[in-house]
């Protein structure tokens, strides 16, 4: 099977049909794209160290508020 085979099959449904009036981003490739990214993140995060998935954690959650971020990492820490 070719790479264009493989990314047409990729942007059909799972019922086999395509979705052409699905908005961009939101498609069934993007669906398989989020997927990939979500199960690569957690094979990752999943062998790395209480102290680093902690802050990292903290970051992601409240990046938009660096002052809850700074309080949240503080509080990590000293539960660790």
């Amino acid at each position: 099977m070719t790479v264009r085979e493989r990314l047409v099959a990729f942007r059909l449904a799972p019922d086999g049909r395509p979705r052409p009036d699905a908005p961009f981003g939101r498609g069934p490739l993007a669906a398989r794209v989020l997927r990939g990214a979500i199960v690569g993140a957690a094979a990752v995060v999943s062998r790395a160290p209480v102290g680093v998935v902690t802050p990292l954690a903290a970051v992601g959650g409240t990046i938009d508020d660096p002052e809850t971020l700074r309080v949240k990492v503080k509080a990590a820490r000293a539960a660790d």
